[in-house]
């Protein structure tokens, strides 16, 4: 088995995903292709998506547990051509859910052959100094963990006996999920009712607009779409004037796992 080139694919809004992609691809040490960003609405709708890696760093977030609507309509779209790839989720310190068996499961729907699989943390959209929900991260020992689990990457890769990655397909089965059903990243307006902006400190720089990866966000009046809007929180992110602001409002069944997620780490999972 022999892997001469690495390819990240992301759909990373507030940056998180992107940064563990690259990351891995770095540590590998092969000869990097071009990234494909999937952020941006005009990417995924192209249908265009150069696939030239031996190896894809493919990632996302997580959203609800899930993988994100976005992503989805993407891998019903793509075709892997039977390359080998590395699934990454990437959560906010509060759950997988089904998240890593289901981008596994959608990715071999889409003809790519699973290298790996794990599941790291980065800071939260939800996350700011008034609720440090995974503030900061990745952090130094995010990407020492990353880092070990790139090494053995290339140790797999190194073992001439491996032909395909059988263990895989015992370890991730089909989370047989209703798709037919809406998406439960569209839920979150519950617990961010409202993104505001605050007309005194914006200068209208419009940052916001470029960001937003649903292009939920009016370019002349910078008004949100709420239809549009997944609450990713990139163009509060964004905004280094802090115009863009919003109210998060946990309600009482999610209180006692949003506190535990304050306070204790998420350990990362990886499989090869």
């Amino acid at each position: 088995m022999e892997f001469h080139s690495v390819q990240p694919i992301f759909f990373s809004p507030t940056g998180n995903t992107k940064k563990y992609c690259t990351r891995i691809a770095f540590y590998l040490g092969l000869s990097l292709e071009k990234s494909i960003d999937l952020t941006y609405t005009r990417t995924r709708n192209s249908g265009k998506w150069d696939l030239r890696g031996d190896l894809i760093i493919f990632g996302t977030p997580v959203y609800a547990g899930r993988v994100p609507d976005q992503i989805i309509k993407v891998l019903n779209q793509i075709n892997g051509e039977n390359r080998w790839c590395i699934a990454l989720v990437i959560n906010g310190n509060v759950s997988n859910g089904k998240a890593l068996n289901e981008f596994v499961t959608l990715l071999k729907s889409s003809n790519f052959r699973i290298f790996g699989a794990g599941s790291f943390t980065g800071m939260h959209s939800f996350g700011r100094e008034e609720f440090p929900l995974a503030l900061n991260r990745p952090d130094a020992e995010d990407f020492h963990n990353v880092q070990t689990f790139s090494h053995q990457i290339l140790k797999k890769m190194e073992n001439p006996g491996i032909t395909s990655p059988k263990s895989l397909e015992i370890i991730f089965q089909d989370p047989e999920i209703d798709y037919s059903q809406p998406h439960p990243q569209y839920r979150a307006c519950v617990l961010v009712p409202t993104i505001k902006r605050d007309l005194e400190i914006c200068i209208t720089c419009r940052e916001c607009f470029a960001q937003c990866p649903t292009d939920a966000i009016d370019f002349t009046t910078l008004d949100i779409d709420e239809e549009k809007c997944i609450r990713c929180l990139a163009c509060v992110r964004v905004c280094k004037f802090k115009a863009r602001q919003f109210d998060l409002q946990i309600p009482p069944a999610l209180q006692e796992r949003f506190s535990q997620a304050l306070t204790q780490r998420l350990k990362p999972q990886w499989y090869l």
